[in-house]
Parts: structure tokens; C-alpha cells; sequence
């Protein structure tokens, strides 16, 4: 497997921001590429989102779907490194993780939206977890305004109208936006999930 998936991304959200510098020695080119068609990358959707007994079929289509999943590595590394700017510009203290989602977790979303496998936006992520509401508020908003890479909709704001549990932060989906060696990455979708860090602010009763 994609050594820079064992190493860093398959231990979940997890992954403390000094987990970013065994990513600095890595170029484009050490990052996988996407081999298939959106085509393949639909059908091995369908597959692994059924049950079916193991088969030649089924171990193909795993491998599609692994290797479209992580092709996203790479956008989902720079938009990390854009949210970890944005927070020093901003003078904003927290810890920053990135994980591609788990095979698990990708079939169980499959299967329960009734989506094609191309259509995720979260097969990529990143978090900031930071200690103030304002804080939460500021980061959103620069990525909003300034960043690079597309963004899609307006987000799910979660301060403004917390979850029933109290959980709050600012969820936002990008289009990444390649440039030279990594215009093959265009396209990919990111998910950047804002959190407050309720252990510093105490979760709201």
C-alpha cells in the first residue's frame, strides 16, 4: 500500500499536526495517481456498495476504488498545508489531522445514500481544531474569501446552529485546483471540518 497512507492517514483524524513533516520529503511524483476511468470508478461503486461472495470482480473492483480514493492524498496534503498557513497568518493556536476515509466507512456511506462512488466530497479530509468559537468563525471565513481551490456550496455552519449534541464547527468541501506537476489532481473533492476544542471551551450544555 501507499506508503504515505500507512504512515500517516489510515490511523483516522488522529494524526497530531507534526505528523505534516515525514510529508515534507514528498514530491507529486511520490504521491499515487489515478489509473482508471470515472467510469470504472462507477462501476467499482456498485460493486463494493453490494454483497457479493469474493470474486475476481470484487478484487478488482477494490482496487479501483482504493486507487480513486487514494489519488486524493495529494490535494488533501496541500489543502492541509493552506489550512496550516492560514491559521499561523491568523495567529490562531490548534492542532490540524488528515485522513482518507476508510474502505469500511466508504461502503457503509455507499450503501446508505445510494450514491456513486465519484460523488463523495469526504474521501479526503482535514480538521483544525481550535480553542475559540472566533477562532472557528476567522478560518472559515479566510478559506472562504482567499483560498486557491473552488469552493462548493456554503458549507455546513454548525456554530451558528449547533447539533443537538452541541457539537460546533464549520464544514466546507473543495474542489482542489492543481497547478504544474499536480493539474492531474484537479477535480479532486476535500472536505475542511472546523472544530472547537471542547476540552480548552467546554462543550455547551
Amino acid at each position: 500500500m501507499f506508503r504515505f497512507a500507512q504512515a500517516a492517514i489510515e490511523e483516522g483524524w488522529n494524526v497530531p499536526a507534526p505528523a505534516a513533516q515525514r510529508w515534507d520529503d514528498l514530491s507529486v511524483s511520490d504521491f499515487p495517481s489515478f489509473d482508471y476511468s470515472m467510469k470504472d470508478v462507477k462501476r467499482a461503486g456498485e460493486v463494493i456498495a453490494g454483497s457479493h461472495p469474493l470474486s475476481p470482480e470484487i478484487l478488482e473492483a477494490f482496487k479501483v476504488a482504493n486507487n480513486w480514493r487514494e489519488g486524493h492524498a495529494y490535494p488533501m496534503r496541500s489543502i492541509r498545508y493552506q489550512l496550516i498557513w492560514y491559521m499561523k497568518l491568523l495567529d490562531i493556536a490548534g492542532l490540524t489531522g488528515a485522513r482518507l476515509k476508510r474502505m469500511q466507512a466508504i461502503r457503509r456511506k455507499l450503501q446508505r445514500l445510494g450514491l456513486h462512488l465519484n460523488q463523495l466530497q469526504d474521501l479526503g479530509g482535514c480538521r483544525a481544531i481550535v480553542p475559540q468559537i472566533s477562532d472557528v468563525r476567522a478560518l472559515a471565513a479566510a478559506l472562504r474569501e482567499k483560498s486557491r481551490h473552488e469552493l462548493r456550496g456554503g458549507g455546513n455552519d454548525y456554530v451558528s446552529s449547533p447539533k443537538r449534541d452541541g457539537y460546533r464547527s464549520h464544514h466546507l468541501i473543495f474542489t482542489y485546483q492543481g497547478r504544474g506537476d499536480a493539474i492531474g489532481f484537479s477535480g479532486r473533492r476535500i472536505e475542511v471540518q472546523i472544530v472547537l476544542n471542547y476540552s480548552t471551551h467546554g462543550r455547551p450544555p
